[in-house]
């Protein structure tokens, strides 16, 4: 059996060659998934300022990942 880890990093650079729009759809998902996200209207703010959330969130979640990696489980 062989097992293959693929690690996908989302960059500020990768972010900011995004439209407003899918960023704006991106900051929405997070928000439902019960990540927290500061209300907003797209118009009012920049696509440095969503950038910037969206990779806030991401931090958060490796964060907490890394606090209870996936073997944590597997031992118990």
């Amino acid at each position: 059996m062989s097992i293959t880890i693929t690690e996908t990093t989302v960059t500020y650079r990768y972010l900011m060659n995004r439209s407003k729009e899918d960023l704006s759809q991106w900051l929405f998902e997070q928000k439902n998934a019960g990540m927290d996200v500061p209300p907003f209207r797209t118009s009012d703010v920049t696509k440095d300022w969503m950038a910037q959330q969206i990779l806030q969130n991401i931090r958060a979640i490796e964060e907490a990942d890394a606090a209870h990696p996936q073997a944590y489980y597997d031992l118990d």
